[in-house]
């Protein structure tokens, strides 16, 4: 895996999912009946809303954890959060909270929407 250095993570604005992540989301949308999965590259973070009762899973967002995560940061690992198409954050706290504490100023996100009747079919 690449490992990006300490300068070039602390310079950046904004670190790129990698392909294979938004891949994935299209076959969720292929199985899924009732939402699709628009991928969106650089958007911006402070776009993103959290609240927390809309969250499908918080994970751990110690500092220990965040930190580590930052120490030990892999450009491969790097996925997009998934927000609602209102731009509530679903999942990716700990991405977000990791992407603030290097200075990013942009995200990749997968934005759930509601299918039309259409598109269920």
């Amino acid at each position: 895996m690449k490992r990006l250095s300490y300068q070039k993570l602390l310079s950046s604005k904004y670190i790129p999912s990698q392909g294979i992540a938004f891949d994935l989301f299209q076959r969720r949308t292929e199985h899924d009946p009732k939402w699709k999965w628009i991928p969106i590259r650089r958007l911006p973070i402070r776009a993103v809303k959290i609240d927390r009762r809309r969250l499908q899973y918080e994970g751990d967002t110690s500092r220990e954890n965040i930190d580590h995560i930052f120490r030990y940061f892999y450009q491969e690992a790097w996925e997009p959060i998934e927000i609602t198409d209102d731009q509530y954050l679903l999942n990716g706290v700990v991405q977000l909270k990791v992407a603030e504490q290097i200075g990013l100023r942009y995200i990749d996100v997968a934005k759930r929407v509601p299918k039309s009747e259409t598109e269920k079919n």
